[in-house]
């Protein structure tokens, strides 16, 4: 649970940590004095529960924009007062409809913004500290990672990686004993399981025919994408030693970043010791 408590005072919601108190930013009172959850005496959990709704929130209504998007292009581009066949409405209304959509999305963008800023202010420790630190992680790809935009692209590139998949073609032959719930923004889905209320779908494993470690995102209707972190990590032994310490972490946000950190620094310290040794 977390250190922090709840306070009303001055008609405002605050956090306390010790001596410490903070007001709750707006809008984010707002939703957690009259959202659909009641506050509880876990100052975390309420937190958490406030993102993974917002973040959820977020990614629908950027599926409904790009829906939207396609909708006016298919239907009305190049024709500024046609109607769409089915619903009879106009290029007018369908561009308003999808205006409305992202004007949405901002402001619940913003107020993820506020409660995740609210949180990193709190110098919190225990979970929301992992949580405050996942946050500020930027999730592009680190420049050492290579992007292959499908694993099955990755195995026919070196063919050591492949392993027949029983239908005539070829898969993976990694070992995938880390996890399969690494998170990645904006990769992350919806999920009821507290704390966060979000789900990674990034899976890490090991290469022993390559001595690679890899991750691959299977979720969704689009390509597999494969992120080769790191090579020369000559047993599963030792890719085991250098992940296990951050499983704990694999449901923070961008914990798949922090596992391209993590591998990266390990290869650094051993290129450095090798160095030293041979000096």
């Amino acid at each position: 649970m977390s250190p922090h408590t709840w306070l009303h005072r001055h008609n405002r919601l605050r956090v306390r940590l010790g001596n410490r108190t903070e007001p709750v930013p707006e809008p984010v009172e707002g939703l957690l004095l009259y959202g659909p959850d009641d506050l509880t005496a876990d100052v975390g959990a309420d937190l958490l529960r406030l993102d993974g709704t917002l973040a959820a929130l977020a990614r629908r209504l950027r599926a409904d924009a790009e829906a939207a998007a396609r909708e006016i292009t298919r239907h009305y581009s190049g024709r500024s007062a046609a109607t769409h066949p089915v619903t009879g409405r106009t290029r007018a209304d369908a561009v308003a409809g999808h205006t409305r959509i992202v004007e949405q999305l901002d402001d619940v963008t913003i107020t993820i913004e506020v409660l995740r800023e609210f949180v990193i202010s709190l110098a919190p420790d225990g979970l929301l500290r992992d949580v405050a630190e996942g946050w500020q992680r930027n999730p592009e790809p680190p420049a050492y990672v290579e992007v292959i935009l499908d694993e099955f692209l990755a195995a026919q590139l070196d063919h050591r990686r492949a392993r027949p998949d029983g239908w005539g073609g070829s898969a993976l032959a990694g070992i995938e004993e880390f996890g399969a719930h690494w998170r990645r923004e904006p990769d992350d889905e919806p999920s009821e399981l507290p704390p966060h209320y979000l789900t990674g779908s990034w899976v890490l494993g090991y290469l022993p025919t390559t001595t690679e470690v890899y991750a691959v995102r299977r979720a969704g209707s689009g390509p597999h994408t494969f992120w080769l972190l790191g090579t020369g990590l000559t047993t599963l032994d030792e890719a085991t030693s250098i992940l296990a310490p951050i499983l704990p972490a694999m449901r923070c946000p961008n914990s798949l970043i922090l596992a391209a950190e993590t591998i990266h620094a390990a290869r650094r310290s051993r290129a450095a010791h090798m160095h030293a040794e041979a000096g």
